[in-house]
């Protein structure tokens, strides 16, 4: 009975994700319009194959002629370039010093900010795109994925479409927010979500141990490969059973933490009983002024 309850589940949170998504994107859509991502050739829609490694979705990007591989990542603001000893001939306008902070154990790193790119995946276009360069070549998230990753894009594409991702058939598609039409599915639900600063959240409950159920802000982080991350405070301690871990690589160095179980992770009606969780050490987080009442991360493992 507990395998069938852990299918289903599965089969509804890919209905889930898609609608989380779609509002995210609706959302995006009435919050920036500078910079625009549009659709070319009057098209509806248009549809994009990803590929699908340790839970985090690759698609195709084309930068100022260049056909680049990004990590769809809607955690992410402006998009970040790295990785590029072996494309040297990319091109990239209007470019200027700037430093910029991100989750790992370093300090803040130094890159560069290029205005006025053109960035293409298939008919959705911006001929206006701001992209951020990080010149370390320690940054490099290649080796653990297993195929070249030249970079990450997140909100600045979101922002204009609605997106449809089904986890199945490894696709996206960008519609029109002008002519879509939403059609409920079964077994989904339409979730609120609030976006702050260009990143989008959820309210979600969490049952750590044997006692109350604790109310969470979670941030939808479609650039997580892990299930779920809290942040430990007075409500949310860690299991007594956990082991520590390497969670992931983040732009300023490695994240280290605690991996453990949760007895039970709640979105809406749907639970995930003995869901996997990670702890981060706080010490990751440092260049982060305000966590505007967030309490973790929901990534694609879920």
């Amino acid at each position: 009975m507990y395998l069938e309850e852990v299918n289903q589940f599965k089969t509804i949170m890919l209905h889930v994700k898609k609608f989380l998504v779609s509002l995210l994107v609706l959302s995006f859509s009435l919050a920036c319009f500078s910079q625009k991502y549009q659709l070319t050739n009057g098209k509806k829609f248009h549809k994009v194959k990803f590929e699908l490694i340790n839970n985090l979705m690759v698609i195709p990007v084309e930068v100022n002629g260049t056909e680049l591989s990004f990590v769809l990542d809607s955690g992410v603001g402006t998009p970040i370039l790295f990785n590029l000893s072996d494309q040297d001939s990319i091109q990239l306008n209007n470019v200027t010093e700037i430093t910029i902070n991100g989750l790992g154990e370093g300090d803040p790193i130094n890159a560069l900010k290029s205005t006025g790119n053109k960035v293409k995946l298939g008919n959705v276009q911006n001929l206006m795109q701001n992209i951020f360069v990080v010149m370390d070549a320690g940054i490099n998230f290649s080796p653990n994925l297993g195929v070249p990753i030249h970079g990450i894009i997140g909100y600045d594409l979101f922002r204009d479409f609605v997106v449809d991702i089904n986890y199945t058939n490894k696709s996206i598609k960008f519609y029109d927010p002008d002519s879509y039409t939403h059609r409920t599915a079964k077994n989904s639900r339409v979730l609120d979500l609030s976006v702050i600063r260009k990143k989008a959240y959820l309210n979600a409950s969490v049952l750590v141990k044997d006692d109350k159920e604790v109310p969470v802000k979670l941030l939808l982080d479609t650039g997580s490969s892990d299930a779920v991350w809290l942040f430990e405070d007075d409500q949310l301690k860690i299991p007594h059973k956990y082991y520590e871990d390497f969670l992931g690589k983040g732009l300023a160095g490695n994240i280290y933490g605690k991996r453990t179980k949760i007895h039970r992770l709640k979105i809406s009606d749907f639970v995930l009983k003995d869901a996997k969780a990670a702890f981060p050490d706080m010490e990751t987080f440092n260049s982060i002024m305000d966590f505007g009442g967030r309490n973790g991360s929901l990534g694609g493992r879920s």
